[in-house]
């Protein structure tokens, strides 16, 4: 994982990056990841165009939200964070496991504003 973009594991279950390789989503499934929320606009240059596919592929889910790095919106986040509940809640490829405890959301998204913070300096 170390070899993937800016990779961070921000809780034991759920990790942030940049935009990985197709060879690098094959890493991210063995290391047990069960889903990818892609952020990055569809024109990005570092954008894979079968993306969305190549993760299912690897028995993974895949979310796409699209957002404007130089301007994300809070609409992004929150819509980010439904998911994530959702995902915990109802367990859809979390092997059923519960929803997000107020510590994990709170450090998840102490963890996101953060990495949003740096990618707005850069």
């Amino acid at each position: 994982m170390q070899h993937i973009r800016n990779f961070a594991e921000l809780t034991a279950d759920i990790g942030s990056a940049g935009q990985p390789t197709l060879k690098q989503f094959s890493n991210i499934a063995r290391n047990g990841y069960e889903g990818v929320i892609n952020l990055a606009m569809l024109d990005h240059q570092d954008a894979i165009e079968s993306e969305g596919s190549a993760v299912t592929s690897l028995g993974m889910s895949y979310f796409h939200i699209p957002v404007s790095f130089d301007a994300p919106k809070p609409s992004h986040i929150r819509l980010f964070c439904e998911l994530m509940d959702t995902l915990g809640a109802s367990g859809i490829d979390t092997g059923g496991s519960p929803a997000l405890s107020q510590g994990d959301r709170k450090s998840f998204a102490n963890n996101l504003d953060k990495l949003l913070y740096k990618s707005a300096k850069n």
